[in-house]
């Protein structure tokens, strides 16, 4: 009986882990696309 809930516990952590991946992967690729969009100082002030 313990040995099934642990089963089932470390089957949901993996896919807790694996839903985080995805989430923290879309924000870096937000702050890539954000970092690539801003102008340069030179372009700010010209």
């Amino acid at each position: 009986m313990k040995g099934e809930n642990i089963g089932k516990e470390l089957a949901s952590l993996k896919k807790e882990v694996v839903e985080n991946k995805e989430i923290t992967k879309g924000i870096e690729e937000q702050i890539e696309e954000a970092l690539y969009e801003k102008p340069t100082p030179r372009e700010t002030y010209s």
